[in-house]
């Protein structure tokens, strides 16, 4: 009870509102991976910054490949480490977005977040970024009502880019 008591539905529509707002088509992803690197360290995770080469990455048998041209591929990871060994368990979300398309196709601006009848609207707010969010919030969670000297093992939460155009993100972070 005191973990699901620890998650804050107000701070949850805020981050999801200013992550849906920042329009982090594949290849621009550098923004909200900074806004997630800013909302991992407030929830009093471990920080951590990856930033891979795409062309090195392409190197790798396992690279899936991209669509769309790329300089870098931004990863941030969370850690809640456990005093004890035990399991990690890992939490991950994409953070990019299929590009909005035509804009008289949307009832509102794609990258305005708009609730209606209790939901949020606006690009990615399913797809990924209300998950990710939702993640990060179980980590901060857990965080807060655990005891580190009890808790074994760790959690990692783990925002990747790059999954709308071929995974590449997925295995940076690997």
């Amino acid at each position: 009870r005191a973990l699901a008591d620890a998650v804050d539905p107000a701070r949850l529509e805020a981050e999801l509102r200013a992550v849906v707002a920042i329009p982090s088509v594949p290849g621009d992803e550098g923004p909200i991976q900074d806004l997630v690197a800013r909302l991992v360290e407030e929830a009093g995770l471990e920080l951590e910054r990856v930033e891979t080469d795409p062309d090195e990455l392409a190197r790798d048998p396992g690279f899936p490949g991209i669509e769309v041209p790329r300089t870098r591929l931004p990863v941030v990871a969370g850690r809640l480490p456990g005093a004890r060994p035990g399991p990690r368990i890992l939490v991950v979300g994409h953070v990019d977005v299929v590009p909005p398309g035509d804009p008289a196709t949307w009832t509102t601006p794609a990258f305005e977040p708009a609730v209606r009848d209790g939901a949020l609207y606006g690009r990615g707010a399913c797809d990924m970024k209300g998950g990710l969010i939702s993640a990060l919030a179980a980590v901060r969670a857990l965080a807060a009502v655990a005891d580190p000297a009890r808790l074994a093992g760790e959690a990692v939460f783990v925002a990747v880019p790059a999954e709308e155009d071929g995974g590449a993100g997925m295995l940076a972070a690997i």
